[in-house]
C-alpha cells in the first residue's frame, strides 16, 4: 500500500535519526533513533517506526512512504567544513542505509542553503512551530519529552525541514 499522502522529514547525524512523520501534511508523529544503535541498527530502527505507523495509520504492514525528506550535505572548503571529511562519508553512508531501509516512493534531499533561504536555526524552528496546530504542538512537547536535550535541536532542524517541504512555513 502506498501512502503518497504520507511523508518523512529527517535530520541525521552518523549514529542517529531524528524523524517526524506527516500525513496530508498534518505532523502525526515523532521518531528519534538513539545514537547507541550503531548505523545499521539507526536505520532499521527508523524503518521499523516507519512500518509501524504505516500500520498504525494505513492498515497495511506493506506500507510504502510517499515521501521522505532528507537533508543533503553540503561540501565547502576543507578549512571551512564543520565536520571531519571521514564523517560526511559516514553520514552520507548512514542516511544511504535509511533510504534503503524505508523504500519512499520519493526522496527529496534539499541542501542546506536551498530550503532554509539562508536564515539561521532559531528563526526555522520558531517559524516551523508557529505554523503548527496545538495538537501537533502537544506532539512536538510529548515527543521532545522522551528525546535527551542534546538532540532536540536536531529533532526541531527535522521538524523545521518538514514544515518547509509541506509547505507549512516560510522564512
Amino acid at each position: 500500500m502506498n501512502g503518497h499522502d504520507a511523508m518523512g522529514s529527517m535530520d541525521h547525524g552518523v549514529n542517529y535519526h531524528a524523524l517526524w512523520m506527516w500525513k496530508n501534511t498534518v505532523l502525526t508523529a515523532g521518531f528519534f533513533a538513539e545514537p547507541g544503535h550503531k548505523q545499521y541498527g539507526a536505520a532499521y530502527a527508523v524503518g521499523a517506526f516507519i512500518r509501524g505507523w504505516g500500520l498504525r495509520n494505513y492498515g497495511s504492514d506493506s506500507f510504502q512512504l510517499g515521501a521522505l525528506v532528507v537533508e543533503k550535505p553540503e561540501i565547502r572548503a576543507v578549512q571551512s567544513q564543520k565536520g571531519r571529511q571521514k564523517d560526511i562519508i559516514e553520514l552520507a553512508m548512514s542516511v544511504g542505509m535509511v533510504i534503503a531501509e524505508v523504500r519512499a516512493s520519493t526522496t527529496l534531499e534539499p541542501t542546506p542553503s536551498h530550503w532554509s533561504n539562508g536564515k539561521g536555526k532559531p528563526p526555522r524552528h520558531r517559524a516551523a512551530l508557529a505554523c503548527l496546530t496545538q495538537a501537533e504542538r502537544d506532539i512536538v512537547t510529548r515527543v521532545l519529552g522522551g528525546v535527551a536535550k542534546t538532540y532536540h535541536e536536531d529533532m526541531m532542524d527535522a521538524l523545521a525541514l518538514g514544515a518547509w517541504a509541506t509547505r507549512r512555513a516560510e522564512w
